[in-house]
């Protein structure tokens, strides 16, 4: 009989240590503890997203008294500071609180070189976080919480940063557009430009925030062959945009000039 008792609690002390070890599986990437409150005086929200192998990262702060965002790319970075009215500070908070921020699930699944996002929340003296990057995601029935509120935090960012974007001219001289193979130009890691010689000056409207706008220029060989290669290549950062709005691209002796 003794030796059944012993097995019994044996077993017991068992599933209680897997269940321990399931919950925090199941918890992975978290660090909620507690209730959010309803209504808190100081709110202080990050959003931060890695490219995974890709050498670029974006990171979103949004707070009482001071707000930014940064983008990484290629080692260049843009960074823009705001300020959001307490209005628009309580509105976002309250996607977090209707969403129940501190109730969203993860959990860990073997997967190499995976780009994410994480979400962190401080509310008075609460803290709260999720990650749903790496080997980390969200669980599915909170997969709709969890954008609901990156969404939110994205839409109210995107709206400042629009705001202090330039309208800036790119005119390309006809030196680029009758060059007789296919020309690509790439504004910040974005093609905005890619033809093959037409021969007329052609000029690109590109809204650019007002620091390190990164271009570069590939001039190819063969149009025809679908394995291009590149005859030359140009690239260079304009740390601060030109006062009259206008840039100049033109080939000059196998050289790009910029004006």
């Amino acid at each position: 009989m003794k030796n059944y008792i012993n097995i019994i609690l044996f077993l017991m002390s068992s599933i209680l240590v897997l269940s321990s070890c399931a919950n925090l599986s199941s918890n992975a990437g978290n660090n909620n503890s507690g209730n959010l409150p309803k209504d808190p005086k100081e709110i202080k929200i990050s959003w931060y997203k890695d490219g995974g192998m890709l050498p670029e990262y974006s990171r979103i702060y949004i707070s009482n008294d001071s707000c930014s965002y940064l983008s990484s790319k290629q080692n260049i970075e843009q960074i823009v500071k705001y300020q959001v009215s307490n209005i628009e500070l309580k509105a976002l908070y309250d996607v977090f609180y209707n969403n129940e921020f501190n109730k969203i699930q993860t959990f860990e699944e073997e997967i190499y070189d995976r780009g994410g996002s994480s979400i962190s929340l401080t509310a008075d003296t609460q803290s709260f976080s999720i990650s749903n990057s790496g080997m980390t995601l969200i669980k599915e029935n909170n997969q709709a919480q969890y954008a609901n509120i990156e969404k939110a935090i994205l839409n109210l960012n995107k709206a400042y940063v629009n705001k202090q974007k330039q309208t800036i001219l790119i005119d390309l001289d006809t030196s680029i557009t009758n060059y007789k193979n296919n020309v690509t130009l790439y504004v910040n890691d974005n093609i905005v430009y890619s033809e093959e010689k037409n021969g007329e000056y052609f000029t690109l409207e590109l809204e650019l925030l007002p620091i390190n706008n990164s271009f570069q220029i590939y001039f190819m060989e063969d149009g025809n062959n679908p394995w291009q290669e590149v005859d030359k290549r140009f690239e260079f950062l304009l740390e601060q945009l030109p006062l009259n709005n206008n840039i100049l691209l033109t080939l000059e002796d196998n050289q790009l000039i910029v004006k």
